[in-house]
């Protein structure tokens, strides 16, 4: 039940632990409890930043006018939909996490 005056609250849910501990498995679950419930916007999970990060530097090491990590030119609009079309999160041997398709 909502409570009076909080239509326009949002949340943010912060799920840290170790690599391989279920924090994938842990926000699909939530997400499939909240969102029958709730508006949902966004569900992320950190590995999202990881793989971004690691699809810019791979790409400013295939750039010859880079030399080593170039912000200015690696995170331009285009890359970063690039790199996000690059992903998918969904589960893999039985376990929710992210996957880097086509990586170059």
């Amino acid at each position: 039940e909502k409570e009076q005056g909080t239509a326009n609250v949002g949340s943010v849910i912060v799920l840290c632990g170790l690599s391989g501990t279920g924090k994938g498995t842990t926000v699909a679950k939530l997400s499939e409890k909240l969102s029958a419930d709730t508006e949902v916007v966004c569900w992320s999970n950190g590995n999202i930043f990881r793989s971004v990060t690691l699809l810019a530097a791979t790409w400013c090491e295939q750039q010859p006018e880079c030399d080593g990590f170039d912000p200015e030119k690696a995170l331009t609009k285009e890359n970063l939909a690039n790199f996000m079309s690059m992903l998918s999160f969904d589960k893999f041997d039985g376990k929710f996490d992210t996957r880097i398709n086509g990586s170059g």
